[in-house]
């Protein structure tokens, strides 16, 4: 079913008049019930905007929000991890440890107050609660170090049917992994889109995000069609 297909002709023109605040799928659709409805003259506007940002995809503009950067010569496309994407990284890490040390505090401290012999403060329960809760929230962004290490050293450099990925071992060398283009491929893990070089995993896109999808789907074929 058509997205705006349920809409009054009113609903329509409210929302072509904000159209610059949607999403690129939401102007595609958008545009497509325009055209059923008023034909084509109408939707010039809206088609320039849709072109503009195909047109960003198509030069990887939106690549940095995966955070990866790209460079492309005649014969060769170099894909690399953004210095901004480190850097949000080690904060992830410093935050995590932090936010962690406050749940380990908040923990010791619902265990002192149970084995207290004094009436348990109800307040400082639930704020030893909350402490905790950050605490595991702390964990998880602790997931921000393995990244960090796995991207470390990372590039990729993509010839005509042939792929070298630089890429951080377990035992913190780099290796080097030579193979044919045919092994770059995207999987869709859930609501995940991910791409692979064999087994290494390359980089993530929200699969409902329709301009990330489309960003890894283009530099997938750029690199293919070398």
């Amino acid at each position: 079913m058509r997205r705006y297909s349920k809409h009054s002709d009113y609903e329509l023109s409210t929302i072509f008049d904000k159209r610059s605040c949607l999403t690129l799928s939401s102007q595609i659709e958008l545009r497509d019930e325009y055209k059923i409805r008023n034909g084509e003259e109408e939707i010039v506007v809206l088609d320039t905007i849709i072109d503009s940002k195909i047109e960003e995809i198509k030069n990887f503009k939106h690549l940095k929000d995966l955070g990866f950067r790209v460079t492309i010569e005649e014969n060769t496309i170099q894909l690399f991890r953004t210095t901004m994407a480190k850097i949000w990284d080690v904060v992830s890490i410093v935050v995590g440890l932090l936010l962690l040390f406050v749940g380990v505090i908040g923990l010791g401290s619902i265990i002192a107050e149970f084995n207290n012999d004094d009436e348990l403060n109800l307040l400082m329960v639930g704020l030893n609660i909350f402490m905790v809760l950050l605490g595991i929230t702390g964990l998880k962004m602790l997931s921000g170090f393995n990244r960090l290490i796995d991207y470390l050293n990372f590039k990729l450099i993509a010839y005509p049917n042939e792929i070298i990925l630089h890429k951080l071992s377990a035992n913190l060398k780099t290796e080097v992994r030579e193979d044919k283009s045919s092994d770059l491929q995207i999987t869709n893990d859930s609501e995940v889109l991910v791409m692979r070089f064999g087994n290494e995993i390359i980089m993530k896109a929200d699969a409902n995000n329709f301009t990330q999808k489309m960003t890894i789907i283009e530099l997938l074929e750029r690199i293919k069609s070398l």
